[in-house]
């Protein structure tokens, strides 16, 4: 299985495409809150402690949101 070429994970990466679209395209029009679910912004210079904030559930992060 070649991941550039299997229908199967293209099908799976475009279904992932859409709905995260579809998810801007809700939380854009104020129809989805997503401030609820975010734990913390952090600073985009700050992106490998957040990464190890997820993978060791420190805070017990739900979305950490990397600000530019």
């Amino acid at each position: 299985m070649h991941i550039r070429t299997d229908p199967r994970l293209l099908r799976s990466r475009e279904a992932m495409v859409a709905a995260a679209a579809e998810l801007f395209t809700l939380a854009g029009s104020g129809r989805l809150d997503l401030a609820p679910s975010l734990t913390d912004h952090i600073p985009l210079a700050e992106a490998p402690e957040a990464i190890h904030r997820l993978e060791r559930k420190t805070g017990n992060p739900i979305r950490l949101v990397l600000v530019p």
